[in-house]
């Protein structure tokens, strides 16, 4: 019977550890991982950061909406188009107030409303929102980086909807 050369003994003789060969090579994968990142990355931010935008004026304009049932009075959503400030009227049980929310510069925003109409109350740059559930109706357009994402507020209905 011919015995192997290399025994188990062989094995386990060796140090541990890794080589400096070894540890070169996942350094050099690790790095051109890492370099690829920023790339992968950027193409993901700037959809995140729009849709994200949008959601906030979707869930405001559903508040706003779900406000002005309850306590039977009209709200507002208001776009300045010249501080580009997107902000909110409610009624407050002790005063009428204004919040606003500044847009993040990045964000490019545009506005369609629907009062075309010649209704002599209603300011161009709102979307009121009525106790019956309806609303003077509006699109807007968030974009960042190439994105767009919409936000569709239904004049008849007061519904909101997200669309990409």
């Amino acid at each position: 019977m011919t015995q192997c050369p290399v025994t188990v003994a062989d094995f386990r003789s060796r140090d541990e550890g890794y080589t400096l060969l070894e540890a070169i090579i996942v350094v050099a994968i690790v790095a051109m991982l890492m370099s690829a990142a920023p790339t992968v990355f950027s193409i993901f931010v700037p959809n995140f950061k729009a849709r994200q935008f949008a959601n906030d004026i979707a869930n405001t304009a559903r508040d706003l909406r779900r406000l002005a049932a309850k306590t039977q009075r009209v709200t507002t959503l208001r776009f300045d188009e010249d501080t580009e400030e997107l902000s909110f009227y409610f009624w407050n049980e002790d005063v009428a107030d204004w919040s606003t929310r500044t847009l993040d510069p990045p964000v490019t925003l545009s506005v369609e409303f629907a009062q075309e109409m010649d209704w002599a109350t209603v300011d161009a740059n709102t979307v009121d929102f009525y106790p019956s559930g309806g609303s003077s109706g509006g699109q807007f357009t968030v974009g960042r980086g190439g994105v767009s994402v919409e936000v569709d507020i239904d004049w008849v209905t007061g519904a909101v909807e997200v669309r990409q």
